[in-house]
């Protein structure tokens, strides 16, 4: 894949993404009160439980709960080779 041209991740820092440990997640629940759905950090879906959104995605683990970077499934198939993730 030409990832130089893939509109999600040109023009952005993503260095700070390499060799992240991620969590799957196959049911997303929100992890608090305040909040009830999460992004992908790369194309901007929305993980959530509702029906129209997406369900499931990983996370990264090192990040505390309000910095945590969210990928979609289809973003991490994409780029989990550049990127060389690992899955705990």
């Amino acid at each position: 894949m030409a990832f130089e041209n893939d509109w999600r991740i040109i023009d952005r820092p993503w260095d700070y993404l390499k060799n992240a440990e991620l969590v799957y997640v196959k049911e997303y629940h929100p992890t608090n009160d305040s909040w009830d759905h999460e992004h992908c950090t790369f194309c901007f879906a929305s993980i959530s439980e509702n029906d129209e959104n997406l369900h499931s995605g990983y996370y990264t683990s090192e990040f505390e709960i309000s910095k945590q970077e969210w990928i979609c499934e289809k973003c991490f198939k994409d780029f989990s080779p550049l990127f060389k993730w690992r899955i705990i």
